[in-house]
């Protein structure tokens, strides 16, 4: 993002049932340290990669990611 200055490289797919916004502001400049970043970028390739991690968002018993705000396909709050 962030080197590129646009979020068009990311797929948002896993966000499609909640209120999480796809398009938000793009820093200009990173806000921690390169090697912080070298380093969170690591955390996140090692943890995408495990098997082991169920990537999938958790669902309330409306069938909604449990931190929206709004519905899935309802809008009710």
């Amino acid at each position: 993002g962030i080197d590129e200055g646009t979020l068009d490289a990311l797929d948002h797919t896993d966000f499609q049932d909640t209120d999480i916004p796809f398009e938000v502001p793009v820093p200009s400049k990173l806000h921690v340290t390169v090697e912080k970043r070298e380093e969170i970028r690591e955390w996140v390739l090692t943890v995408s990669m495990d098997q082991r991690v169920e990537q999938v968002l958790p669902k309330d018993e409306r069938g909604t990611y449990e931190a929206s705000l709004v519905a899935a396909g309802t809008g009710i709050r």
